[in-house]
């Protein structure tokens, strides 16, 4: 499996996983018109400033985009893993590098909002949940619901702005 930071070119597997993570992971836990409004939330060009920003990084596996993660200090803003990956370790790499880079913080906390399926995921490497909410980082007018985590971790925070 290689990581790396995600290009243009990923675009239209990145938009891909994400559907097909909220359809055929998520539904287990949301009704099917979160699902429905949820699939359709985040077009496929918004992402392209977090991958000009050199944010965004994907997993490959086979040849083929398996996952993809966004992480800046003190947060791990998404994870999505390809529902045929699911289970084969795609999203544990991409977490301990979304941990490497989101511990680059002086607070020595590192938060994210799980969804209600991720829950035991982040809850095995180390996250508490703090509270529950809404999904805060997409449109206003869609309501779904999620687990707002916390890691503490002794900080060594030493002030630069790089990454791996």
């Amino acid at each position: 499996m290689e990581i790396r930071k995600a290009t243009i070119n990923d675009l239209r597997e990145l938009d891909s996983i994400y559907r097909r993570s909220i359809v055929e992971l998520c539904a287990q836990d949301y009704d099917a018109e979160v699902i429905r409004v949820w699939k359709n939330s985040v077009p496929l060009e918004a992402r392209i400033p977090s991958i000009e920003q050199g944010i965004l990084w994907v997993a490959i596996l086979g040849g083929s985009v398996a996952g993809y993660m966004v992480s800046v200090p003190g947060e791990i803003v998404a994870l999505f893993v390809s529902p045929d990956c699911a289970g084969k370790g795609v999203g544990r790499k991409l977490a301990e590098l979304a941990l490497e880079i989101a511990s680059n913080t002086e607070s020595g906390e590192i938060v994210l909002e799980s969804t209600l399926t991720a829950l035991p995921f982040y809850q095995k490497l180390g996250f508490t949940e703090i509270s529950r909410g809404f999904f805060s980082h997409g449109q206003p007018d869609i309501k779904i619901a999620v687990v707002n985590m916390a890691r503490f971790f002794k900080c060594s925070y030493q002030g630069s702005n790089q990454t791996p």
